[in-house]
């Protein structure tokens, strides 16, 4: 129960408690209630869920009742009252970027950080052409989970990248890198991604044998369960990760043994379901699991997600980790070139500067995907000939001399353009790409993995300004 003490004299003091102490007292106690008590916050339910995020201080000492917040340049900001249930203490840390003049900075633990020993509830997506050893490597080292990725590769390249993530990690620890900056042990997780449409479950079973990762992301799979693969990941000893684009069917996946069920939605980069948004869908999904037995699955959020903010908005809605995609392309580890890392920091409005289609697949040769599912990319001269294709269809009753041209076109293009021809080729993006910062150089992998926890915890500290007392 709630209940608040009458003011009292304070000894030595000669004066009654003030309201204001006995307000925030109030404030603090239903902070910290469970979401569903009908004694939270009128009008601040989500909000209330801030208090069981629990947010930490890289810091040898308690802070009490007071916490440092960072904005994203890292400036410091005044100091904030939180409730008594965000308190916490971990290992003192140095040399991280956007800490506060005393040092102190905020990170944030989550049931996937505390299951799988990571420092950041954030997950690199395993992309295809994007997310190789270099870029896994950096992650896992800088305190996330970092994956390569397998999207259209052979098994061999799998293993030539694997090999090479673990070369670089080694090598981070060994000179005291981001690994031990982060908080990490000296191994940090990491694991891979496959498309299960491209790998059968004994070859997957032979490939977590030989290469043994922490964790196997299954991408496009619609029962993981009946084809083997769930089971290949889990007798190899990694947990396992699936994406789903329903609430039915994240239950499918939850049922078949899956760890973590990714809800990946409509705004997210390359192939991707397109039917809602994670928003829209990850609430309804934890209840679901909730509801079935599931409470122990753990749910990561995939889409539209590019900065701190979208990380905070994800673990407000109930997500346990959150899948960072086209912002790490981004990063100068990215498989990706430089031209291609250059346009995704250049582009702005991604509802203008990306398209989600199957148009991309049929101009390259590879239609329909492996996914059955759309993909989502910049807008290139290449994209803008689907106008052109559509109406030659419809000339020429479907194909034939129409589809040879447009080809025709993009090919000569491509040609001309020469180098990697930027314009004419695809690259895969997601909606909030717009938010990718522009510059220059690009960011390393292991400082947007800082700045971007460090803005997510500020504005989930910020966000408990919502909370009131009516």
């Amino acid at each position: 129960t709630i209940s608040i003490e009458a003011p009292q004299k304070r000894k030595g003091k000669g004066r009654e408690t003030s309201k204001r102490t006995m307000h925030r007292a109030l404030l603090h106690q239903r902070a910290c209630l469970p979401r569903t008590d009908p004694r939270c916050v009128t009008g601040a339910a989500a909000t209330t869920r801030l208090c069981h995020l629990g947010i930490y201080t890289m810091s040898g000492v308690n802070l009490e009742n007071r916490k440092t917040l960072l904005d994203g340049a890292g400036k410091r900001r005044r100091k904030e009252r939180v409730p008594p249930r965000c308190r916490g203490e971990i290992a003192k840390g140095a040399g991280v970027k956007g800490r506060a003049d005393d040092g102190n900075v905020v990170v944030l633990k989550t049931r996937f950080t505390k299951r799988y020993k990571v420092t950041h509830p954030l997950i690199l997506a395993p992309m295809g052409g994007c997310a190789g050893g270099a870029l896994a490597a950096s992650v896992s080292s800088a305190g996330a989970l970092g994956l390569v990725g397998s999207g259209g590769e052979t098994v061999e390249h799998l293993t030539v990248e694997w090999e090479k993530a673990l070369a670089l990690r080694r090598r981070k620890v060994e000179v005291g890198g981001e690994g031990e900056v982060g908080g990490c042990s000296t191994s940090p997780p990491m694991g891979f991604g496959v498309n299960v449409s491209q790998i059968s479950a004994g070859a997957l079973a032979e490939v977590v044998a030989l290469l043994k990762p922490s964790h196997v992301y299954l991408s496009f799979g619609d029962d993981v369960r009946a084809s083997g693969h769930a089971e290949a990941v889990k007798e190899g000893g990694a947990h396992v990760m699936a994406n789903a684009g329903s609430v039915g069917k994240a239950l499918q996946h939850a049922a078949a043994g899956v760890d973590c069920v990714v809800i990946q939605g409509s705004d997210a980069g390359g192939h991707t379901h397109p039917s809602a948004s994670a928003f829209a869908m990850l609430p309804e999904a934890r209840d679901a699991l909730d509801a079935a037995g599931f409470s122990e699955v753990l749910l990561a959020y995939a889409g539209g997600v590019c900065d701190g903010r979208g990380v905070a908005a994800a673990l407000a809605l109930g997500a346990d980790a959150v899948v960072l995609g086209t912002r790490l392309a981004a990063a100068a580890e990215s498989d990706y070139t430089a031209s291609q890392r250059a346009a995704l920091g250049a582009a702005a409005d991604g509802a203008v500067s990306t398209t989600l289609g199957t148009f991309h697949d049929w101009i390259n040769g590879n239609h329909p995907h492996s996914s059955c599912l759309p993909g989502r990319c910049l807008v290139t001269r290449t994209t803008a000939l689907e106008e052109d294709w559509t109406a030659l269809k419809d000339v020429t009753a479907g194909g034939g001399d129409g589809d040879d041209l447009i080809r025709g076109m993009a090919a000569r293009g491509l040609a001309r353009a020469g180098g990697d021809g930027l314009e004419w080729g695809t690259t895969w993006a997601g909606a909030a790409v717009g938010l990718v910062p522009s510059g220059p150089v690009s960011q390393s992998a292991g400082d947007i993995v800082r700045d971007v926890m460090a803005e997510a915890a500020a504005t989930l500290t910020r966000s408990a300004r919502l909370l009131y007392v009516g």
